[in-house]
Parts: structure tokens; C-alpha cells; sequence
């Protein structure tokens, strides 16, 4: 079996600083990201470094601060092409331009997104354990890569795997912020960052 942590609605949504958040209008950051193309991405969850510190002790993980990962999205375009990775040098190019942005801030101050908002729903981890051969669809913390991360073997030089989160698990009507409902995202984390690279990657797979 592999321990890892589950992410779960919090029984307590009122809660001020929750380990991980979905969604959100707002984020700690000079000015909301756009992708390549010129359109505003999407906050697709937050991560309070100190929140989480305290749950599961990462050293790849600042002590302090938030982690906002965003992406592209559209109701009305396809855009699955534009945040999906397999280890394809084109698709890792997509990604690492800016289709979806992952960034570590210690700003005080939080500014409002331009675009409409996914209902903010504030998550906490539990225990949770998943079998050495089990493709678990669930949105999780861990340390080792779960079953199915196609990727993973390639970025193991520069970037450690943080989570993953399941599509369907966004509040309502986001369940396909990743394009399909049953789409999984998978949040790395960079080893050892040097000045100006990004604290990691965000992406998406499908079956």
C-alpha cells in the first residue's frame, strides 16, 4: 500500500486558512496570468504553504506563502491540446509558455480575477492509502507518483510529484475545468529553482 493524503471538502468551509482551496476569486499575485494567447487563466486551486507544512512536512515546498496554479479554460473552445502532457518535448514547450501557470507568492495583498471566478471550496487532507497496482481517480497528496502518471519518469531529474486532482472534485458548474470530467491534473514540483524559473508544472492526462 501507499500513504498518501487524501484532498477532501472541508466539514468546516468557513475555515480562514484551509491546507488547499479550489477555485477562488482572487489570488496573491502583481497581476493575473494570461496564456500565450492573450486570454486570462483560471485559479484552478491554492495551496497555504504553511497550512500544509504542518500536515505533511515537504521540503520541496515553501515555509510560507501561497501556491496558486492556474490554466487555460473555456466553456466554449477546446483547449485539452493546450494543458496536456505525456512526455511529449511539444506538449512540455505548451506547457512551460504559459497554457497553465503554477507560482509560489509571499504578497500580502490579493487582487480579484478579471474573468469569471470558480466557486471557492475549501478542501483538508486525511490518511488515505492506495494499492501498489490501483489507478486511483482520487485527488491526492503524495510523495510517490500514483499509478497512470505518464510523465512522471521524465520529470523525476528536475521535479519532485506534489498532487494530483480529479476533475469531477471542482465545485459546480467547474467539473471540467480540465476539459473532461474524468481528466486528472498533476501538480510537480522543481527540485531546485534558480532565479526566475517557475516553482513547478501543472498538467492534465486523460484516459
Amino acid at each position: 500500500m501507499i500513504a498518501t493524503k487524501k484532498i477532501i471538502p472541508a466539514p468546516d468551509q468557513s475555515i480562514a486558512n484551509p491546507e488547499i482551496y479550489f477555485g477562488g476569486d482572487e489570488a496573491k499575485v502583481a497581476e493575473w496570468p494570461k496564456n500565450p494567447d492573450g486570454d486570462y487563466l483560471t485559479l484552478l486551486f491554492s495551496i497555504d504553504c504553511r497550512a500544509i507544512q504542518s500536515k505533511i512536512k515537504r521540503s520541496d515546498i515553501p515555509d510560507s506563502g501561497f501556491i496558486h496554479v492556474f490554466s487555460t479554460y473555456s466553456r466554449q473552445e477546446y483547449f485539452l491540446d493546450y494543458i496536456t502532457y505525456s512526455g511529449n518535448a511539444d506538449e512540455l514547450k505548451l506547457i512551460s509558455g504559459g497554457y497553465t501557470f503554477v507560482i509560489h507568492s509571499d504578497a500580502e495583498q490579493s487582487i480579484k480575477s478579471p474573468i469569471e471566478s470558480m466557486p471557492r471550496l475549501n478542501m483538508t487532507l486525511i490518511d488515505y492509502e492506495i494499492g501498489e497496482s490501483e489507478f486511483s481517480m482520487a485527488s491526492l497528496v503524495s510523495e510517490i507518483p500514483p499509478n497512470g502518471v505518464l510523465a512522471a519518469e521524465a520529470l523525476s531529474e528536475e521535479y519532485n510529484f506534489f498532487c494530483q486532482i480529479y476533475s469531477s472534485d471542482f465545485p459546480h458548474p467547474f467539473q471540467d475545468a480540465l476539459y473532461l470530467t474524468d481528466a486528472l491534473g498533476f501538480l510537480f514540483i522543481r527540485k531546485a529553482r534558480h532565479e526566475g524559473e517557475r516553482l513547478g508544472l501543472f498538467f492534465v492526462q486523460t484516459a
